[in-house]
Parts: structure tokens; C-alpha cells; sequence
């Protein structure tokens, strides 16, 4: 049972004869890496065929909650190999020390699995790659951006899964460009990657991403009946992140949207909600033939009242009309100013 726990245990006290390389490693470990983060690194054992730069995800399999502070911790070099030099072994107490030199937090690595791992130098090996989803994260924004006619901080590209790729090893960085397709449309989609070592190009691949854009979308400030008419009063503005892209209505001085359903205050409202108003709605007619209404006369400085007079025409509010005086039967024109009123200039 004992032998069981220190196996599972956080990183293991070093044997003495390597305590002063320990306490030279937390000196120098000025800063803590993730140190907010647990991590299990999990030594596989055997003989393990790996490049010129042994790292800890060649022998060991690590997990933690953070998957960029797992690929950070994959990616650190444990040793370096030769054909002149083309064998080593790493242990536990020299994988700690590591660690520790690296500013990780001793109580926060559990080191598990074997006792220790035998690396054989292999030039030109094949090795799978998983690159940082940040960076390649980071690229698809840009990529995505162009195509999409916005800025990449209003593009979210998010890794379904992570990008792994055989590639022999080289002592050079890989970066990585991705290709985003002529019409895109938010939601999930399949990118191309390029992988480069320096300036040539070493592999395509392709990767899952789930794609949201930044857009500022229109929402009902109050409820809005079928039929009621789009004003700046009725609307509000908020920046969203959405995955599938639509088209909102732009008001200008007049309203000249209807909505065509019931719509909720707070309700998102697009383009595909409303009807334009027509023209004559704009301006509807609000005096009928034979409506009676009250004429206004005005001239040099004198206002008389006709009571009763019956419209001839219908009428919109600006327009000229004719009329009949129901007293005098007298026909006479006049400008439509409201339902109830018309005024004759004399």
C-alpha cells in the first residue's frame, strides 16, 4: 500500500545524493509557472525512440484542466541526444528536477507511471505534434477575419478537438497558417492548417473549429404588436456573439418598417420580422368622400369657422380637396389638415 501511494504521489523527494541539485533548482526557480494549475505527468516506461530533443511529452502523458498549461508542460525539454551520445535514462528525481528549474510548483505535479524511462536517439524519427490551440486559434481569427470583412477580435475560433501531426523531427520551430474557404458561415467548420518549419512548408492538415462572429443585433425595447411601426423609441442596440449571421434594420428619420408578428421586449428583431411600409401608409388618406368636417377660413387677418362641410374627395393631411358648404351647397376648395379639419385660404 505504501509502495502504491508514493507512486501517485506529488513530485517525490530526490534521493541525497542529488538534494543539493534540488535545492540549487528551487533557488534559481525565481517564478511559478501555472501556478494556479494540478498536473499528472504519468511516465510510460521501456525504451521510448525519440529525436535529438527529448521532451516531456515523448515520455510521459500529461493532464490538467488547462489545455494550453498542458502543452506548455509537453513541450519542456528534459535532455538532448546525440549520435554520439545516443542513450539516457530519466528517472523520477531527474524529471523533479527538471520541473522545479522550469518554476513549476512542487506540490502541484504528481508525478505517476514508471520509475523511469530509457530514450534511444532515432534520427529523422516521425513524432506526432500537437501544436498550442491558441496559436492555431489565434490564426484561424485572422484568416477567418478577411473573409468575413470584420476585425479578428470580432471573430471567435474555438478548437473542437486538438492538432495533431506527424512530422519527422527537426531542431527548428513549426508555426502554423490557416486557410479559411471563400464563403464561410459561422458555426462549426473544417479549416485547412499549414504546417511550417522556418519558411518551408512540412504538412496540411485540416481542423474542427467552432466559429462565432461579434455582431450588433436589434432588440425590441418594448412589445411590439403585429402591424406596429419601427421607431428609434421602439429599438435598442447590443453587441452579441452569434453563429448564424443576419441583416437588422437600419431607420432613418420616418419609420418605414411594420413588424409582421408579435414581437417580446428584448426579442432580437432582424430584417425577416418586418414589412416595409408602403407609401401611402406613410401618408394615408384621412378624409373620405362625403366625411363632413370642419372648415377653417383664413385671410387679412380674419379667421371664420365653416361647421359642417362634406368632402367631395378623399384626402391625405397636405393635399387640396374639394368641398360642399352643407349651408350655402356652395363647392370650394380646401388644404387637408387633419381628420376634422380643413383650412380655406380667402
Amino acid at each position: 500500500m505504501n509502495n502504491r501511494f508514493r507512486r501517485s504521489q506529488t513530485i517525490r523527494r530526490p534521493r541525497r545524493h542529488a538534494m543539493g541539485l534540488v535545492l540549487i533548482a528551487c533557488c534559481l526557480a525565481g517564478s511559478t509557472l501555472d501556478a494556479e494549475e494540478f498536473f499528472r505527468v504519468h511516465l510510460r516506461g521501456g525504451t521510448v525512440p525519440v529525436g535529438n530533443v527529448v521532451k516531456i511529452r515523448d515520455i510521459a502523458t500529461v493532464t490538467g484542466t488547462n489545455a494550453q498549461a498542458v502543452a506548455r508542460l509537453e513541450e519542456l525539454d528534459v535532455a538532448a541526444l546525440t549520435a554520439d551520445r545516443p542513450q539516457d535514462r530519466i528517472n523520477r528525481d531527474r524529471l523533479t528536477i527538471r520541473l522545479l528549474l522550469a518554476g513549476y510548483d512542487g506540490q502541484r505535479v504528481a508525478i505517476t507511471g514508471a520509475d523511469a524511462v530509457d530514450v534511444r536517439y532515432q534520427p529523422n524519427r516521425r513524432t506526432v505534434r500537437r501544436f498550442d490551440a491558441a496559436s492555431v486559434e489565434s490564426a484561424a481569427r485572422v484568416a477567418l477575419a478577411s473573409v468575413f470583412d470584420v476585425t479578428p477580435d470580432d471573430v471567435d475560433a474555438r478548437l473542437a478537438s486538438p492538432i495533431e501531426v506527424p512530422l519527422e523531427e527537426s531542431g527548428r520551430p513549426l508555426t502554423v497558417d490557416v486557410l479559411a474557404p471563400e464563403n464561410p458561415r459561422p458555426g462549426r467548420m473544417r479549416l485547412s492548417i499549414r504546417v511550417f518549419s522556418g519558411n518551408a512548408l512540412k504538412k496540411v492538415t485540416s481542423g474542427l473549429f467552432d466559429v462565432r462572429l461579434r455582431q450588433r443585433v436589434v432588440l425590441a425595447s418594448a412589445s411590439l404588436p403585429v402591424g406596429a411601426a419601427l421607431s428609434a423609441s421602439s429599438i435598442t442596440y447590443q453587441d452579441r456573439w452569434v453563429t448564424k449571421r443576419a441583416t437588422f434594420p437600419q431607420l432613418g428619420t420616418s419609420p418605414q418598417w411594420k413588424v409582421r408578428r408579435t414581437i417580446q421586449a428584448g426579442e432580437t428583431i432582424t430584417t425577416s420580422d418586418l414589412i416595409p411600409i408602403a407609401p401611402e401608409e406613410e401618408n394615408p388618406v384621412v378624409i373620405h368622400a362625403r366625411d363632413v368636417v370642419q372648415l377653417v377660413a383664413r385671410g387679412k387677418g380674419i379667421t371664420a369657422t365653416v361647421p359642417a362641410a362634406e368632402a367631395l374627395e378623399d384626402g391625405r393631411a397636405g393635399e387640396t380637396i374639394r368641398f360642399r358648404n352643407m349651408q350655402s351647397r356652395r363647392v370650394i376648395v380646401g388644404k387637408v389638415i387633419s381628420a376634422e379639419e380643413v383650412e380655406v385660404r380667402f
